[in-house]
């Protein structure tokens, strides 16, 4: 998994759990989900924690995600973690090669799937702007 280079804390309590991510700390994006680098970094730290009930964007406008948009949010990390299993798959005809056709034809459309986790970034702007 990448570095996450955001600076952020949980806090797992018997009525909520939360991660509330410190952007007055960082100054690598500009603390929206619609930034593309403080997105990424949102979606690889749902990846490593579970059981989230809200994220906080703690910056000047602090943004809380919870509910429908953090189940949103769940489902993509989740999809972007399941999909990078497919990145660098190879297929291979060696021992028919009379199948090289269809193995390139399947080569193809795995690298489509990879490229349309690419588009759902953009789903989860228009979602999340959709859904104040």
């Amino acid at each position: 998994m990448v570095e996450i280079i955001c600076p952020y804390e949980t806090h797992r309590k018997k009525e909520a759990n939360e991660i509330i991510i410190n952007c007055r700390s960082c100054d690598s994006g500009s603390s929206t989900i619609f930034d593309e680098t403080c997105r990424v970094n949102i979606f690889k730290i749902l990846q490593k924690e579970r059981g989230i009930d809200q994220i906080v964007l703690n910056h000047a406008l602090v943004k809380v995600f919870r509910g429908e948009e953090l189940k949103i949010l769940v489902k993509l990390a989740d999809y972007i973690d399941k999909i990078k299993s497919y990145q660098n798959i190879q297929t291979e005809g060696k021992e028919f090669p009379e199948c090289k056709y269809c193995l390139k034809e399947r080569t193809e459309d795995l690298k489509q799937i990879v490229k349309i986790r690419q588009r759902f970034y953009a789903v989860t702007v228009a979602s999340l702007r959709a859904n104040p």
